[in-house]
C-alpha cells in the first residue's frame, strides 16, 4: 500500500471506490514560483505567459510514497511520477459537496 502525503494547505476528503470518505490532513506545503512574460499585446490587451520558475517544499521521490500537490507544482514537477492532484469534485444527494473522486496524475 502507497503513503499518501498531503502537501497543499488544506485537508483533503477523498471518495473511495466504496462510497466512503477518508481524510488526508495537510503535511506540509510544496510551492511554485512563477513569473510572468510579455509575449504579444491584441487590440490593447496584454497577452502574457505565466512560467514556472523554482518548487519548494517538495521532497525528493521515495518509494512507495505518493504525493499530494496543487496543480501548479505538478504542472512545474511533469517529469515526476510520484506527483497527483485531487479529482472532480463529488457531491451527495443535496448537491453539497462531499470530497473529491480520487486523485490524477497529469
Amino acid at each position: 500500500m502507497a503513503k499518501i502525503i498531503n502537501l497543499t494547505p488544506l485537508s483533503i476528503d477523498v471518495v473511495l471506490t466504496s462510497g466512503e470518505t477518508i481524510c488526508i490532513p495537510s503535511s506540509g506545503i510544496a510551492r511554485c514560483s512563477k513569473r510572468e512574460i510579455h509575449v504579444d499585446t491584441i487590440d490593447g490587451i496584454k497577452i502574457t505567459r505565466v512560467m514556472p520558475v523554482e518548487t519548494t517544499g517538495l521532497p525528493d521521490p521515495k518509494d512507495g510514497t505518493i504525493y499530494i500537490v496543487s496543480r501548479e507544482v505538478a504542472d512545474a514537477e511533469r517529469d515526476r511520477d510520484d506527483l497527483m492532484i485531487p479529482g472532480d469534485i463529488e457531491y451527495n444527494q443535496y448537491n453539497e459537496v462531499i470530497g473529491y473522486k480520487g486523485l490524477r496524475i497529469l
